[in-house]
């Protein structure tokens, strides 16, 4: 399997969402239950 990004835009978008979600909730969490709950 390989994969090339050509921009960093995505990466970019991807942790403002993760950091938006994570704003007031405490603990540890895994990427994947950030994108359960964005969708």
């Amino acid at each position: 399997l390989r994969h090339t990004a050509r921009s960093r835009e995505g990466f970019a978008r991807g942790a403002l969402r993760a950091a938006r979600w994570v704003v007031g909730k405490k603990g540890l969490f895994e990427f994947r239950e950030i994108l359960s709950e964005l969708g």
